[in-house]
């Protein structure tokens, strides 16, 4: 019998709503609930995803009202998406690093809000300069 390296790990969902923070579980199941990237990495650890962090991508997204989902899969490839469950996706793709996720959402998000919060402090612009610009 052949013993694999990787503990089994079950496939697990983290999304985000801008109004409601992040939610997570397995697959569809919703059984966690955090309004902080830094928490939600920490749950991920305890569910065999170590070593998520997000360099400030995922919560500024949710910070700037745009949703996006990942599904962790038990391979340590990812399913990543712009958009929600109800409202639908803007953007989807599978990938294999975590470090491209980040990547892929970041682009992505620049690509479809462009006039986002979130684009404008990729832009070097403060979250008042961008609500400020929007204003006027």
């Amino acid at each position: 019998m052949v013993r694999s390296n990787k503990t089994a790990r079950p496939p697990v969902r983290v999304f985000s709503f801008y109004d409601d923070g992040f939610r997570g579980g397995p697959r569809d199941q919703d059984t966690y609930h955090n309004h902080r990237w830094a928490n939600v990495k920490l749950w991920l650890a305890r569910q065999g995803y170590p070593d998520k962090n997000d360099e400030g991508v995922l919560q500024r997204l949710h910070d700037s009202e745009i949703n996006a989902n990942i599904l962790f899969q038990p391979d340590g490839s990812f399913v990543v998406k712009l958009g929600d469950d109800w409202n639908g996706y803007t953007a989807e793709a599978k990938l294999s690093d975590w470090r491209d996720v980040l990547k892929w959402l970041r682009e992505q998000a620049m690509i479809q809000f462009p006039a986002s919060v979130f684009a404008g402090q990729e832009a070097g612009k403060s979250r008042e300069e961008v609500l400020r610009e929007r204003r006027s």
